[in-house]
């Protein structure tokens, strides 16, 4: 057994070392695999991936979901996107323009752009040096009670919250075990409690790699 053990590990090194991905715990649910379905069947043909995804705020015309992901596969690292679509318009009817509040939706793939091996690993070292990948959905996610008024000498408060804000997930995937790291509405929390180290940590990582792909990723 312990022979077996050590040649997992020895092979489980080897596939981090090939793909330039650091070692990660894995942590998914049934809902969080639910939530990647758009991507799914790509990234099941991956040997693995790193997916970036932005969902949510109030937006008519906006997209419902956008991925900028970076995968490995045949040895070679590429980057694409998905993203779904929301529309509402006008359509002719003979000679008559009809307009509509119906919405058509869609999915919008761009192609996937090959990537060099230290553009990725630049990326990787810079994640690592401010420890994104143990980062901790609990903590990324924790509520806090603000006062809402103060009458008589008594306190009452509230549970800190916005509506219609932003979400932002990373997903780490393997063929064999997936970690996803997700934050709601970072800023507002760190407006409001600036002691919320592991936010902070998250909104320096998604700065990173948004600048990171604005260079590389096309």
């Amino acid at each position: 057994m312990k022979t077996i053990a050590l040649i997992t590990l020895s092979l489980a090194a080897h596939f981090c070392a090939l793909c330039q991905f650091p070692a990660v715990i894995p942590n998914y649910t049934a809902v969080d695999a639910a939530d990647l379905q758009p991507i799914d069947s790509f990234i099941k043909k991956q040997t693995c991936v790193l997916a970036y995804k932005e969902e949510g705020g109030f937006c008519h015309d906006c997209p419902t979901y956008s991925y900028k992901i970076i995968s490995y596969n045949n040895r070679q690292w590429s980057s694409c996107t998905f993203s779904n679509y929301s529309i509402r318009g006008t359509f002719n009817k003979k000679t008559k323009v009809v307009v509509t509040d119906t919405v058509r939706t869609g999915t919008w793939y761009k192609a996937k752009f090959k990537l060099h091996h230290r553009e990725v690993q630049q990326l990787f070292d810079s994640l690592t040096a401010i420890h994104f990948w143990s980062l901790h959905n609990d903590s990324l996610n924790q509520i806090r009670k603000i006062i809402r008024r103060i009458y008589n000498g008594d306190t009452a408060y509230i549970n800190a919250g916005v509506i219609d804000d932003m979400n932002y997930r990373f997903d780490i995937v393997f063929k064999n075990k997936r970690r996803m790291i997700r934050s709601y509405a970072p800023e507002y929390f760190v407006s409001l409690f600036p002691d919320m180290t592991d936010r902070k940590i998250f909104l320096q990582a998604r700065e990173i790699f948004l600048r990171w792909w604005d260079k590389y990723g096309k």
